[in-house]
């Protein structure tokens, strides 16, 4: 891109931006700027000049356009009256592509056009400005307007550190799922915040045929990398449908991962990483053997604040499947409705004996641990609720030297039994107890705030502490105990 300014002294500047595809942007010293004059011209020049007139490279242009563009924000520049600007590569295409701006003005980029904030100027000719946006927060449109047309372009493109800011709308097709951080420490989030409002469509045909999932984080990327408020649906893919995660740490915040198809992980899949997932929902998601929502192996993943509904697995851990990975946590999770078949409808796990604490599983189906199944060391459950399975509320599976651990749970209506098997010893002690939890919402909804007189309200229980993953909500008429009938019958 150039530009043609006329400065104070009547010589033509050519300022000529060495361009290059968003895919190859440079960086650092290989990015150079050139200024030539050519005196005595009374219009535009019209044509290249030689080399001997160029008088010097510089930085980009904070430090050649100080008197010519004031940038106020990422989107907004003002341009001093009496400039010239060519749309256009080159001044030589004549006075039909250089014009001049009347008077000083504000210009807005709304990542299609630049627009006239004062109501004068001429919106062609700031056009040209698009490449003078700061390229650490980069904002991307569904329909590939813009400055990037698609969300990789942008990710290649922006800073170390930057943003890349997503519009509200469906993002699909190439360069829009099967995305790669290539590393680097960025934010890839939604500019209105809200999930509902920005989505990314991973199906790109069949299973076997243009199949993909939304990111792929591969690069050791670390918390840093961040994924927020963007919901990723109809991924398929053999492990992480929505996305994929081995040996690398990044940050998930607020995005809802729904209608995955894969063999494990139908909305995340972790080998050997520590990412925090935080404030998500997987739903619907659906996994051949293990891990209809998440599946982690020989990872230290924090899932916090998260809502697990609707999930199936053909074998194992209907929500949640991690396998060696002691040093995880899960905390403040809801787990509705999943079905883990063989066993495991809410979490399964396979010698990982970590903490999970203040969750709530209610309505999960499997064949045995209807909540959660483990295999090998215990883990420790504090300050949660297991109600309303379908079979018995824990299973224990092989195990070997230590027993889970339940502190302040309440374990209530589960129909193959509630304390029973290797936890049966546990109920009376430490606070633990077998009360109808009051949720809110009758069975069915997936409501699961309490009421003022829950049992699992602090002043309820021995422990003095709210049980479960959500707070006091309501007065209401409390849930009551059901047959497994009647439950079925609901959905």
């Amino acid at each position: 891109v150039t530009a043609c300014i006329e400065n104070d002294t009547g010589e033509w500047l050519r300022l000529r931006h060495m361009s290059f595809p968003a895919s190859q942007i440079m960086r650092g010293p290989d990015w150079r700027w050139g200024i030539w004059t050519e005196m005595g011209v009374s219009g535009p020049p019209s044509g290249p000049p030689a080399s001997a007139d160029i008088i010097g490279f510089f930085p980009p242009p904070t430090d050649i356009f100080t008197y010519t563009v004031i940038p106020l924000n990422a989107y907004e520049i003002i341009i001093p009256p009496g400039e010239f600007f060519s749309v256009g590569y080159g001044c030589d295409m004549g006075h039909a592509g250089l014009y001049k701006v009347p008077s000083a003005d504000t210009y807005r980029w709304d990542g299609k056009t630049w627009t006239s904030v004062e109501g004068e100027g001429y919106t062609v000719v700031l056009q040209v400005m698009a490449d003078f946006i700061d390229l650490s927060n980069i904002l991307v449109f569904p329909d590939g307007s813009g400055l990037f047309s698609t969300i990789q372009e942008a990710i290649d493109a922006v800073d170390e550190g930057g943003t890349v800011s997503l519009a509200n709308g469906l993002f699909e097709g190439s360069g829009n799922y099967r995305l790669d951080f290539r590393g680097k420490d960025l934010t890839l989030r939604s500019i209105s915040e809200n999930p509902k409002t920005c989505i990314i469509d991973c199906y790109d045909g069949p299973r076997g045929s243009g199949y993909g999932n939304g990111i792929t984080f591969d690069k050791g990327e670390g918390p840093g990398a961040v994924v927020e408020g963007i919901t990723f649906i109809n991924g398929i893919w053999e492990s992480g449908a929505g996305i994929e995660i081995m040996g690398s740490s990044p940050t998930i915040r607020n995005c809802v991962f729904e209608n995955g198809l894969c063999l494990g992980g139908g909305g995340i899949f972790i080998d050997q990483g520590a990412p925090e997932i935080i404030d998500c929902v997987f739903s619907n998601g659906h996994a051949d053997v293990i891990g209809g929502g998440i599946y982690g192996t020989k990872c230290s993943a924090s899932i916090n604040y998260s809502r697990f509904e609707g999930n199936y697995a053909g074998m194992y851990g209907g929500a949640i499947y991690l396998a060696q990975s002691p040093a995880a946590s899960i905390d403040h999770c809801v787990f509705y409705d999943n079905d883990g078949k063989s066993g495991g409808g809410g979490l399964l796990l396979d010698q990982s004996p970590l903490t999970v604490t203040h969750c709530t599983f209610s309505e999960n189906q499997a064949m045995n641990g209807s909540g959660i199944y483990m295999v090998g060391d215990g883990p420790n459950i504090w300050m949660s609720i297991i109600a309303y399975g379908n079979s018995q509320s824990f299973f224990c599976d092989q195990p070997t030297g230590l027993l889970p651990e339940l502190v302040c749970c309440d374990i209530f209506g589960n129909l193959g039994g509630d304390w029973v098997g290797c936890i049966a010893s546990q109920m009376g002690v430490d606070g633990n107890f077998n009360e109808n939890p009051k949720f809110c919402g009758e069975l069915g909804t997936g409501i699961f705030t309490i009421e003022e007189e829950s049992p699992c309200a602090p002043d309820g229980n021995l422990c003095g502490l709210f049980i479960g993953a959500l707070d006091v909500d309501c007065e209401g008429t409390s849930t009551a105990a059901t047959s497994w009938s009647s439950l079925k019958q609901l959905y």
